[in-house]
């Protein structure tokens, strides 16, 4: 992710954090008991002892012992694409053990190039084995020399039918359509200038509703709040279209995250709301990660692009509901290069909604996969976290 300033947005409407949506409550707080902590010290020395890498750590004992919030616990999460894969910025389900991921730096093919990974995730509800199926170099043309730039791809989502993908760039403020065969560059599409002038920050989230008509693309750090406010508000922009089609601007809307932190994915749920990916680093607390519920469809009209004036910041504002944050969900004896108060947590970046879980102590609650960049600000690994939600 990289800070770039390209011009200064209007004020747009934003949502509002739900009075009640409090981080702090008593369910947040899990503390691991002593006897856990001993039974997880134990595993890794023995996994030390026989000589078997560490690739994952998976939770199915009694109690729960991922609880992260009252909706949330960690099932489980894996590192075993780390070292294989780097500088992954965004994850979307693409059925119900399938995902596609996009990074933008992988050695060996020309230094940095931007390739689509093609993913298997395994059973829900089971131990995280996230394999690789395919890859391929996202390309401007047949020539396979010659990979996409400028180009730095931070969201991806695939589109019905199974043969195209759409890409946003964090460089250029635009979405592309790309075939997930060929890797080839089909279509693309800018984000639409401003009322203030000029096209405003690169792209760090999208997301695209179940039936595939309503894509979200946001602008991270776009305009600042009002009075008093120093938070940075990510510019949403609302696309209607269908698959393989065009995609124009329906309305905008501000997404105002938490304090100090960057809204870095979005992913739609089934009844069409959004769940917005918050992150945050802090020099010697490490990476904060939060994941909020939002509803697009009660944050008003919005204004439509191209208008000379901005509507009440006030008007149809709707709720952001806080559901949980990972840096609150125990270690579960994760492994970190140096020492960080949060092992767990890396440089999330992006998450995908998963199916239903059908059997266990988490039957009836959803899967939420996240995934982390191994790159700067700090070393990383490539992770990947399993998380059970009560939507």
């Amino acid at each position: 992710m990289r800070d770039r300033s390209r011009g200064r947005l209007s004020l747009l409407p934003f949502l509002r954090e739900s009075p009640d949506a409090v981080e702090g409550s008593p369910s947040s707080r899990f503390r691991w008991r002593p006897s856990t902590r001993l039974g997880t010290a134990a595993v890794a020395v023995l996994a030390l002892a026989v000589g078997t890498p560490f690739v994952h750590r998976w939770s199915d004992s009694s109690p729960d012992p991922g609880v992260c919030s009252a909706r949330a616990s960690l099932l489980g999460f894996s590192d075993r694409l780390d070292g294989r894969v780097s500088g992954l910025s965004s994850v979307a389900m693409d059925g119900a053990s399938r995902a596609v991921a996009v990074s933008d730096t992988t050695e060996g093919f020309e230094g940095r190039s931007a390739r689509l990974y093609e993913l298997a995730m395994g059973d829900p509800g089971k131990p995280d084995e996230t394999r690789i199926i395919r890859s391929t170099a996202l390309r401007l043309d047949k020539d396979e020399s010659r990979a996409v730039g400028p180009f730095d791809p931070e969201a991806v989502v695939p589109e019905k039918g199974g043969k195209t993908v759409l890409v946003a760039s964090g460089q250029e403020p635009s979405v592309s359509r790309f075939d997930r065969k060929s890797g080839r560059l089909l279509d693309t599409f800018k984000v639409p200038e401003t009322d203030g002038g000029g096209v405003g920050y690169g792209l760090e989230s999208m997301a695209l509703s179940k039936d595939g008509r309503s894509l979200y693309v946001a602008q991270t750090g776009s305009v600042r709040g009002g009075v008093g406010d120093s938070r940075p508000q990510a510019r949403v922009l609302h696309y209607k279209g269908s698959p393989g089609g065009r995609y124009r601007v329906e309305r905008e809307f501000d997404y105002r995250p938490s304090l100090g932190t960057q809204l870095t994915d979005f992913t739609t749920t089934d009844d069409g709301d959004l769940l917005a990916l918050e992150r945050a680093y802090v020099k010697g607390k490490g990476y904060q990660v939060r994941v909020h519920r939002v509803s697009p469809g009660k944050a008003g009209d919005g204004r439509s692009t191209g208008t000379s004036s901005a509507p009440d910041s006030s008007a149809g504002a709707g709720e952001r509901k806080w559901i949980f944050s990972l840096h609150r969900c125990p270690d579960q004896g994760a492994p970190a290069p140096g020492n960080r108060p949060h092992p767990l947590v890396h440089n999330v970046e992006g998450m995908a909604l998963g199916p239903k879980l059908t059997t266990g102590r988490h039957r009836g609650r959803q899967v939420l996969y996240l995934v982390s960049d191994d790159t700067a600000p700090v070393k990383n690994y490539t992770r990947f976290y399993t998380v059970a939600l009560d939507l």
